[in-house]
């Protein structure tokens, strides 16, 4: 699939909140702000993430990796504002 950009589509609590193009850079710092009212008082905060048209590493040339791969987190942090 030439030409096509991995996606990421964070939802938290059900709701989706971004819309990230990934470019296979690395050290990308992405952002999304929760409205208010997406997290109730008491409840928990539950964060995942959709990965549309994810990339293997053979794919790109950079490997014999063949896994499909679209986002790799080393930091996850999460501010009130």
């Amino acid at each position: 699939m030439t030409g096509v950009q991995t996606c990421a589509l964070p939802i938290c609590n059900g709701e989706p909140i971004a819309v990230w193009v990934l470019d296979r850079s690395e050290g990308i710092e992405k952002s999304a702000i929760i409205r208010p009212g997406i997290i109730n008082k008491g409840r928990s905060l539950r964060v995942c993430f959709r990965i549309y048209h994810p990339a293997s590493p053979y794919g790109l040339g950079q490997s014999a990796d063949r896994r499909l791969l679209g986002l790799g987190i080393t930091t996850l942090r999460v501010d009130r504002i």
